[in-house]
């Protein structure tokens, strides 16, 4: 929809601009969500009450723009030491966060979200968790500390559905387009390289390949169409080559 007012352009220019809007108090509100503002060379002036913008709001005047005081709104979460990892859900309504030394004590938490404030939802106790990932739908939080993790998300509670030794510690975790398959590193597996992929049926993990890296991996991600699988962390194998990327034939990994 739009809000098109256009004032009678005769008369003083200057009395065009400051009548065009009138906001009464300081009280009155001008609340722009997702749209965009624009004035012609008249222009606008709003010396009272608030202008508020949501959602990427594009101001445009063909005459000149003058901001003389705003405020940022900021919602937020006590969780404790650090969080090392945090994540929106894909549809926006859900946060998810990991980290040390949580103050309640639980290190996946799940926060809602409502445009202006941080509920707590639920939280689960892995022991020790460095990363997470959302499934694509939203239904699974893969995480990664001491082993890999799966939980499903009722949108209330977290189910811990299956859990998977690595090694030493996992750094990163990530799901593929369809949440059928998981892409894991981290440093010092018990077997199999550094750079692990698991096949996921909703009920449990198991392992198509591995790929050797060297000392650590720190992160991976997917091509949008699960083809490559891009890989970094430190002290490879071969020097220089910190940024790998591999071919994923649904089976194997090949170094590209």
């Amino acid at each position: 929809s739009t809000f098109d007012f256009r004032p009678s352009t005769t008369g003083t220019p200057g009395l065009l601009a400051k009548d065009l809007f009138i906001m009464q108090d300081a009280t009155s509100q001008l609340y722009l969500n997702g749209c965009s503002l624009k004035t012609t060379m008249t222009g606008m002036r709003l010396s009272k009450g608030q202008l508020i913008f949501d959602n990427k709001v594009p101001i445009n005047s063909h005459y000149q723009t003058q901001i003389t005081s705003y405020m940022l709104e900021n919602a937020y979460a006590n969780y404790g030491y650090y969080a090392t990892t945090i994540e929106w859900s894909p549809n926006g309504k859900f946060i998810a966060v990991t980290g040390v030394n949580p103050t309640s004590g639980n290190e996946i938490q799940i926060y809602s979200f409502n445009g202006s404030t941080l509920t707590l939802v639920t939280s689960a106790n892995s022991g020790s968790s460095n990363c997470l990932n959302w499934s694509p739908d939203g239904q699974y939080l893969a995480t990664g500390g001491a082993q890999i993790e799966i939980y499903k998300f009722t949108g209330s509670g977290l189910n811990l559905i299956t859990y998977q030794t690595y090694g030493s510690v996992v750094r990163t975790v990530k799901w593929n387009s369809d949440g059928k398959i998981l892409a894991v590193g981290g440093n010092a597996p018990t077997s199999g390289g550094e750079i692990q992929i698991y096949s996921f049926n909703n009920f449990s993990l198991s392992l198509i390949t591995s790929q050797s890296y060297g000392d650590t991996v720190i992160s991976v991600d997917w091509t949008s169409d699960d083809k490559y699988l891009a890989v970094g962390g430190y002290y490879p194998t071969v020097t220089g080559t910190d940024v790998q990327v591999y071919r994923f034939n649904g089976s194997s990994l090949s170094f590209i």
